[in-house]
């Protein structure tokens, strides 16, 4: 734990980059899954410019810490630089399947992924089959709201903000209905609503 804390404080630094890969390896062999340590080392291997290896190291980050959406992006967007896109989304495409109906950040971390790749359609499509495993789930219903919003679709984005009125917060559905007046070019509404 020590060795890993300390090589994040000195990450940053280019001049200490050989005792930073000496600690995180170090931290490595007493802890080898340990997702955090393995996205570090990436860190610094990618400052580098060591990239293919870098992207090993962030992907292991992602299957170890299969939960922390951060790990997922990092992984998602060197492989993007590294000219592997399709791998990335497979993994992604992947963590929706298996947890998708358990939790709604796969779906929004893989609909944010193609967006990315400027595929709005099947970003949505990810995002009605999401909405359609987890109806209850307040928060990705706003996600969805937003992201309808966002590509000009207020019919639906209306429906799905609609939806989640009863099981969110109040302030979480306000700033929501407010990101969605602004869409629409509604500035007294969004005013209002914020």
């Amino acid at each position: 734990l020590f060795c890993r804390r300390y090589a994040q404080e000195l990450k940053d630094d280019a001049r200490e980059h050989g005792k930073v890969l000496h600690l995180l390896r170090r931290s490595l062999r007493y802890e080898p899954q340990d997702g955090e340590t393995h996205h570090g080392l990436a860190d610094v291997l990618w400052a580098q410019l060591r990239h293919d290896d870098a992207l090993v190291c962030y992907r292991f980050a992602a299957c170890l810490d299969d939960k922390n959406e951060v790990r997922v992006k990092a992984y998602f967007a060197a492989a993007r630089c590294c000219r592997q896109t399709e791998v990335a989304m497979r993994l992604l495409e992947d963590r929706f399947a298996r947890f998708g109906s358990r939790s709604g950040w796969p779906a929004r971390t893989l609909c944010w992924a193609y967006e990315e790749l400027d595929d709005q359609g099947r970003a949505l499509e990810t995002l009605q089959e999401a909405v359609r495993l987890r109806p209850e789930d307040g928060d990705l219903l706003l996600f969805a709201a937003d992201a309808y919003g966002r590509h000009g679709r207020s019919q639906e984005a209306s429906e799905f903000l609609a939806k989640a009125e009863s099981i969110t917060r109040r302030t979480e559905w306000l700033r929501g209905a407010a990101c969605l007046d602004l869409y629409r070019g509604d500035l007294h509404g969004a005013l209002g609503r914020w």
